[in-house]
């Protein structure tokens, strides 16, 4: 019986494809996340913001997804 091999992304694409959201990485001081003030505004939401509170991953997650270029 054979056994499943989830096929990792290369993180170098990964990197590239995400770039919107990484080329930020170096603007801000140690100890600071620079976040787009589209994120910051999903803040504004309630429910938004218990989902943040509950699970911090998510806040990349936004970040990334209002970073893209429409």
């Amino acid at each position: 019986m054979g056994f499943y091999i989830k096929k990792m992304e290369d993180p170098i694409k990964y990197k590239i494809k995400n770039s919107h959201y990484y080329k930020f990485g170096g603007i801000a001081p140690d100890g600071f996340t620079l976040i787009p003030n589209e994120t910051l505004k999903r803040l504004l939401d309630f429910d938004n913001w218990k989902e943040w509170k509950s699970d911090h991953s998510v806040l990349e997650k936004w970040m990334i997804e209002d970073t893209v270029d429409k």
